[in-house]
Parts: C-alpha cells; structure tokens; sequence
C-alpha cells in the first residue's frame, strides 16, 4: 500500500507539474546505452592455509599451481527523456544486466523529475547515501581498470563460505564501500538538492527490501517482507566538490537506518532476536592536482543481522578502510589501492572472517569510448572457524587463503 500510494503521488506530481506548463511535453526521446567487460586471465601462487578447507579453484587444497578463466560483465540500459515546455525534464531509466549479475536480468528501473528544484526519482536504484558518496570512497575515485571491491574475489577464492555473498561483504564491511545494506535497488523514492557552492546532499525513502514487490490482494508478501526483514530505510547523503585551478577536493558523508523487523509487533515467531535499528555510515574524501588523484575512505555498520543466514546469531557488523591512488598522463592512466575489512561474524561456517585486496591496473584508452587494460590483484583473507567439508559445523579450523591473480581485458562503452 505504501508503495502504491508513493507512486501515485510521484504520477499526481508529474501530471500537476505538466498542467502547470500549459502543454503537453514534448515527444519522449529514448536512448541506448552500456557496456561491455571482456577479460582473460590467471590465478597463480595461491596458497590455502588448510588443507581440509573450502576448495580453491583447482579443488586440489593447498596450491593450485596456475589456473586460467574469462570472465565478462555486460550491462545495456535504456533512457528514455522529455522536456516539458516549462524546461522541467521527465525521463525513464531501464538497466538490462546481460552478464554479471545472475538471476537478476533487470537491474534498475526507475522514473526521474529533475528541473532548477533539484532531482526526484522514484523506483529500484540506489539509494541517495550510495549515489552522493560513491565518487568520493577510496578507489571508487581512482580506479582505472577493474573494481576494487569485486575483481579480486571474482578471481580469487575466500577463506570462508559465501564469500560473494550477503555474509562476504557486499552488503557488511569486507570488500564494498558501498553504503548498502540489503536494500541495493530496493524499491524507493529519493530527492536530490542542487548543486550550490560545490554542495549537494540527498536523501531516500525504502519501504522495504524487496524489489518491485507485488503486494496482491491483501498486502500479503509486503508483510512478509516487514516480517522477515528490515524495512522502513532512511538513507542520507551529501557531498562538497569544488576546485581551485589545478587542485579539487572532494568530501562526502552518507548515513542508514532502518527498522528491525524484532521491533515488529506480531513477530515473536521469526528467529529475529535483535532489536536494535540497523544503522550504516561512511566519510570519503579526495584530493586532485593536475593529473595526480588519491582518496580515502571509512564505513562502519551496527546492529546488523545477516538476512541470508536469518539468524540472531549472524552479525554483519564491522568496519572497512579503502584507499586508492590515481595517475593520468596523456591517454594512459594507472592506479594503485588497498582495502582491508573485517565482519564480527558468529556462525557455523564462519568466526570473525577479515580480508584485504592490493590492486594495480594500467588503462589505455584506444579510442572513443575503447579502453584496454591490465590488473593485478592480490587477495588475503581468514576466518578463525571453517566449516570442514564432511565434518560437522562447529570444528576449529582456523584457515588462511592468500593469491594473486593478472587479467587483461577489454572494456567497451557505448
């Protein structure tokens, strides 16, 4: 119901803000976009701590010698903008996840007012404290080839179960410094402020976790939604950028909170045991002179339970730092970055896991919109407590992976 009653405003909006011109707007323009990740490469050196653990890619146990893949990551988006004949513009964005993202074609579709007043969106995107601060985090600021906080892991194993999932660190403090946390394209309603002297600030609305839920008769699968999961988000951004001749800096700060669902009323039954709201933030900063660029930044979570596990006794809190470097010199860039996190994690297959990631790349860009370039990663992780393949949860097997992968590749922006 309130998703209904959010988008039937943001259409009351529309249609208020149309009769206002005195014309209808003008014919809606649509676009295409995207991209197009190609990369070959090699893992090598990899070195697992315990032999009873978690296969690594060769399922050999302790080296896997050298081991090769490709790996793509494809994305087509549609964009579809109007003008009214006050200058106000309405448009549409659709994203087509092709490859990279599996089980989830559609990745973000949502509806955009933007005008002097500033931007609305309505629909499944991130949210303002993701959209305000991520240009600003660590090496989301400075990467020149693959992402920092997914390359090494989509190449190199972990030393602990589920180690691209909830519980590895996308939505806790292990690898993104994405300011996220279960509610990445949920369905939501955002404002944006305009820019005014080099600040902007944002915030978003999320009823619940789920997107593009279809309440039906009843309202049945939006109260299991509340039931089962946070919900209620606020997410807050904001952000200063200015530059003084050859120099910028750039700071950013975003905040979350949502509702547990312990704090429920009728929701003795679920395994919920934490009552405490959940809560997210981060600060990034960045400086730029000439073609030197470096920026930093820091995320912290609290009071969060893994959804994945639905379990009192899986925390995702934590803390992560990332840190990149930046150098462009004529059509070439190269970049350096670290990043080390850790989650306070308590289950069966995984006690207080930690990893950290170096990368380097080097890009060329061949021509408009053709880009080459090369990585090297290295990947450390560790978990005081594995779940033993063949043996019951609860044995202590400490385990340590460490390795390094090259990949070269092929990016394409259309």
């Amino acid at each position: 119901m309130k998703k209904q009653l959010l988008a039937t405003t943001a259409l009351v909006a529309v249609g208020v803000l149309a009769a206002a011109s005195g014309a209808d707007a003008q014919t809606v323009k649509l676009g295409v976009g995207g991209y197009m990740s190609q990369e070959f490469g090699f893992v090598f050196d990899k070195q697992d701590g315990n032999t009873n653990g978690r296969p690594d890619v060769s399922g050999t146990g302790v080296d896997t010698g050298v081991q090769f893949d490709q790996q793509s990551d494809v994305e087509v988006y549609f964009l579809g903008t109007g003008k009214l004949d006050n200058g106000i513009e309405v448009g549409a964005r659709v994203e087509l996840e092709v490859a990279g993202s599996p089980g989830n074609m559609i990745d973000e579709h949502y509806a955009f007012v933007r005008g002097s007043f500033g931007q609305i969106e309505i629909g499944a995107t991130d949210s303002a404290a993701i959209k305000t601060t991520l240009g600003y985090m660590g090496s989301w600021a400075t990467q020149v080839g693959e992402n920092s906080a997914f390359g090494p892991g989509d190449w190199i194993n972990g030393a602990f179960t589920g180690a691209g999932g909830t519980f590895g660190g996308q939505d806790g403090t292990m690898r993104n410094m994405q300011l996220r946390v279960f509610d990445d394209d949920g369905n939501k309603i955002s404002y944006y402020s305009p820019r005014f002297e080099g600040f902007q600030a944002g915030v978003s609305y999320t009823p619940n976790t789920a997107q593009n839920t279809q309440t039906g008769a009843g309202a049945t699968e939006l109260v299991t939604n509340v039931q089962s999961t946070y919900h209620d988000y606020w997410s807050f951004g904001a952000n200063y950028d200015r530059k003084f001749g050859d120099f910028g800096i750039g700071v950013a700060a975003g905040y979350v909170t949502a509702k547990s669902p312990g704090t429920t009323p009728g929701t003795t039954a679920t395994t919920w045991k934490n009552t405490d709201d959940l809560e997210a933030w981060g600060i990034g900063t960045s400086f730029e002179f000439g073609p030197f660029k470096i920026s930093g930044a820091y995320r912290e979570t609290q009071n969060v339970r893994d959804t994945a596990g639905a379990s009192s006794a899986t925390s995702l809190d934590g803390a992560l730092f990332d840190v990149g470097a930046r150098y462009t010199f004529g059509p070439n860039a190269v970049s350096v970055s670290y990043r080390d996190g850790y989650i306070d994690g308590i289950k069966a297959d995984a006690f207080e896991p930690e990893e950290s990631a170096f990368m380097a790349s080097y890009r060329r860009t061949l021509g408009p919109g053709v880009n080459w370039a090369l990585n090297l990663f290295y990947l450390h992780s560790e978990s005081e407590q594995v779940q033993i393949n063949g043996q019951p949860a609860g044995q202590n097997n400490p385990k340590e992976v460490n390795g390094w992968a090259l990949t070269t590749g092929l990016l394409l922006v259309f």
